[in-house]
């Protein structure tokens, strides 16, 4: 019901098709996506159930154009965002750097694409 009068307030801006390009997007790519995601900011971790979020979550240092598609609004910086939740998203890199520059990331493994996450799940 309520897809239905969205649907109808986007056909009186006579914009309606673009439920259909949502609905699409979302049952196909986004879903993708969203897993992706998931697995680069919690799978093949050190320790998934280490307190510590250094050992149970992890950012991906993705190039550009990852980061347009799979993480906008720097939610690859994920390690970051558990440790400090209140930071907004656009400082996260530089709170990334902080704690690079205070010695707290010096044990924690990098990684610098999603592909390379992918690859890390498969071959574990």
């Amino acid at each position: 019901m309520v897809h239905g009068v969205f649907i109808g307030v986007l056909a009186l801006f006579g914009i309606a098709w673009t439920w259909f390009v949502w609905a699409f997007t979302f049952l196909t790519s986004y879903m993708w996506v969203v897993r992706l995601r998931q697995v680069g900011e919690h799978a093949v971790v050190p320790d998934l159930y280490d307190p510590d979020v250094r050992a149970n979550t992890r950012t991906v240092e993705a190039p550009r154009w990852q980061r347009f598609l799979v993480a906008p609004n720097n939610v690859n910086y994920h390690l970051e965002h558990h440790f400090m939740a209140g930071v907004p998203c656009y400082n996260l890199p530089k709170l990334r750097s902080l704690l690079k520059g205070q010695g707290l990331l010096d044990n924690v493994p990098s990684v610098t694409g999603y592909g390379q996450v992918l690859k890390m799940a498969v071959l574990r």
